[in-house]
């Protein structure tokens, strides 16, 4: 076993879900001292590790997407991956951080720029205090062996919720409809990929129901996942044979007819391509719904490759749900990242080619990635973002490609030169 994916396994014996990163930051701290680096954290958590001359700052995050059993994670290899058992493994990002590991074993003159609740709103991102002393910025985020990326969708977050009012159900009968176990992935970079969504098939096995009555309706598991499960509870006037009865203490919903057009109107999945890069141009994922008593509510995720085209959708989508009656909050936001091909990406591309072997693809990745952030509180910053083979992250199925991990490394020893 080679020792960045080693150093993988000891990151992995951590808790570092989302908002849940104490113990992982402690040690990251901890290794990046004991080898004689400089260490600052800020008040959200981010971590700036230095050397003496650092010529290039490495960026990453170091909290995850816990699925499955996760923060329980037990890694297995097979066929030249490396997976989890029952569980995402958090090679989204934490990969990134064994190999910057590895580098400073090897005395790399770098800054490790470390950033904290990623995953749930570039939290750490947005809250950096700390400072950026170089002026090449490279992200280790992106999971494709043998493309750098340079620029990146940005993201809003719609929470919504209805009040809901209720009648007694003095007949007919109550049926549950569920679906589960379906193999999720990442909203944004999977989206594109035909996943079926949950709280969509859920939709589609009641379509043909008439005079249905929804008494609830609940699915998902993040925000940014697609939805691996979801429930729908309902009373029909006839006898069905294909779902399963079931008991509720809750009447029906009185407007079940709107809600359910509603979520059945909301635009789900890739919205539009963009054909210069092969990549969803605006995308949504309705990723979360739950149902109480008296409300109803729900999330969804808008990406765009463009400012204007996310903040064109975001508001055609809320006004979408305000006419159905639902109240609407944009809970978290965060802008593109524009294609740039600097200097800086011009030295990386050489240096990729030369230990890659192979053709190098020059793309844009249709998720949220800091460095649009950084830009922003650094414009004079030259930045690319390159990564490992990481497919279906946030997931059950979450593997990484261990030899495209070894090329990463490789190709930043190159760039630090």
């Amino acid at each position: 076993m080679n020792r960045i994916i080693k150093h993988f396994y000891k990151i992995t014996s951590f808790p570092h879900c989302s908002s849940d990163t104490d113990s992982l930051r402690s040690y990251i701290v901890e290794f990046s001292e004991s080898l004689n680096y400089r260490v600052e954290v800020d008040r959200v958590g981010n971590i700036a590790i230095r050397s003496k001359n650092p010529r290039i700052s490495l960026q990453a995050h170091y909290d995850m997407v816990c699925i499955g059993d996760a923060p329980k994670i037990e890694l297995f290899e097979e066929d030249g991956w490396l997976k989890g058992r029952n569980s995402s493994i958090g090679a989204d990002n934490g990969i990134a951080i064994a190999i910057i590991f590895a580098l400073m074993e090897d005395s790399a003159e770098i800054e490790a720029i470390i950033t904290n609740d990623e995953e749930i709103g570039l939290i750490g991102a947005n809250g950096f205090e700390l400072d950026i002393t170089t002026d090449r910025l490279l992200n280790l985020d992106s999971e494709d062996i043998g493309a750098i990326f340079i620029g990146s969708a940005g993201g809003r977050v719609i929470e919504a919720n209805s009040k809901i009012s209720r009648e007694p159900i003095t007949s007919g009968h109550i049926y549950k409809s569920q679906v589960s176990k379906l193999p999720g992935g990442h909203s944004g970079v999977d989206i594109d990929k035909n996943i079926p969504d949950a709280i969509v098939e859920v939709l589609k096995t009641i379509k043909d129901v008439n005079g249905l009555k929804l008494i609830s309706i609940n699915g998902g598991e993040r925000i940014n996942s697609i939805p691996t499960s979801a429930e729908i509870v309902f009373v029909s006037d006839k006898r069905l044979k294909d779902f399963e009865p079931v008991d509720s203490d809750l009447g029906y919903i009185e407007d079940s007819e709107k809600i359910i057009e509603l979520l059945t109107s909301i635009p789900k999945g890739v919205i539009c391509e963009n054909r210069e890069l092969s990549i969803p141009e605006v995308s949504n994922n309705l990723g979360l719904i739950s149902t109480e008593e008296d409300k109803i509510n729900l999330s969804t995720f808008l990406r765009a490759m463009d400012n204007g085209k996310l903040l064109d959708h975001s508001e055609s989508t809320i006004k979408l749900l305000e006419n159905f009656g639902f109240k609407t909050e944009i809970v978290e936001s965060y802008p593109a990242w524009k294609p740039e091909q600097s200097q800086f990406f011009e030295e990386l591309f050489v240096s990729y080619r030369s230990i890659y072997g192979k053709e190098i693809e020059v793309t844009a990745i249709h998720a949220g990635l800091e460095t649009a952030i950084f830009k922003d509180k650094f414009p004079n910053l030259e930045m690319a973002s390159i990564g490992p083979t990481i497919e279906n992250p946030h997931s059950l199925r979450e593997r990484v490609e261990i030899e495209s991990v070894e090329t990463i490394y490789q190709v930043i020893k190159r760039v630090i030169g």
